[in-house]
Order: structure tokens, then sequence, then C-alpha cells
């Protein structure tokens, strides 16, 4: 079978070490306002109403921290990966997208102004989250019809 990219299994550890360091200073940055001073950045020589002289870079490094870390624990590989693992990985991603892709359809009919915003920003990590979580059910589900077949 044509093998596809993905990453050694010790990624998923490293990933979910990312993942729990970057979380907490997401959600802090997001809802406390916390920044990080030495990422305040001069980015213009002069402000203007829409466009401020000096940008706060903390949020795009936590986000991406963020993403990192979902995306090393989603192409990690089990550490016995076989064909049907790696159909289980596919269908994964696609129920996963498909799930994202009708709560992003919710999203725009029941949401409106700050509370459309906040839930635009989740939604650039749920696709990961939900093609992990769907994977593990799947995983899951085989794990204990095998068990339930001995």
């Amino acid at each position: 079978m044509k093998t596809y990219f993905e990453l050694p299994a010790k990624y998923h550890l490293i990933g979910w070490v990312i993942l729990i360091i970057f979380i907490p200073f997401g959600i802090a940055s997001m809802f406390n306002e916390w920044q990080i001073d030495f990422l305040q950045i001069q980015v213009r020589e002069e402000g203007s109403f829409l466009k401020p002289q000096y940008e706060n870079f903390t949020n795009e490094i936590l986000g991406i921290g963020i993403l990192v870390g979902l995306l090393m624990i989603c192409l990690a590989r089990l550490k016995e990966e076989d064909e049907f693992t790696r159909l289980l990985r596919l269908k994964s991603w696609q129920r996963g997208m498909t799930v994202n892709t009708i709560l992003i359809i919710l999203s725009f009919l029941f949401l409106y102004q700050d509370d459309f915003f906040l839930a635009a920003m989740f939604h650039l990590f749920t696709p990961l989250i939900l093609v992990y979580m769907v994977f593990r059910f799947s995983i899951l589900s085989l794990n204990r019809s095998i068990a339930h077949e001995k």
C-alpha cells in the first residue's frame, strides 16, 4: 500500500506536551487579555484608527503552537500501524471534516457578532480535534469488538 505522510509514533507524545503547554496560555490570552511583553513589535511608522503602530504577536504564537501540537498528534503513527488503521485514519479525516463543516454551517445560521467571531476562532482548531476524537473512537470500537469476539 502506498505510504502517506505520517510522523513517527514518538511525535504523538511531543504533540501532547506542546498542546498542554500552549492551551492554558491561549485561554489566558483569549479571555484575560494576557500578553507577552517582548512580543510587542512596532509594525508601522504611524498608527491610525484601524492600523495601530504596535502589534503584540502573543495570540499568533500561541495559535501556531496549538495547531502544531494538534497536527503532531493527528499525524503521528500508532506503534502498530497497518493498512486497516490507515483506512480508519482516512475515514476519521473524512468524518471529522464533515462534522466540522456542519458545525461551521450551524455557526453561520445561529451565531451573530461576537459569538460568531469566538466560534470562528475555535473553528481553527476543531478540525484536528474532531479528526483525533473520531480516530481514537474508531480504534477503541475496533479493540472492543476484537475483545468481544475472543
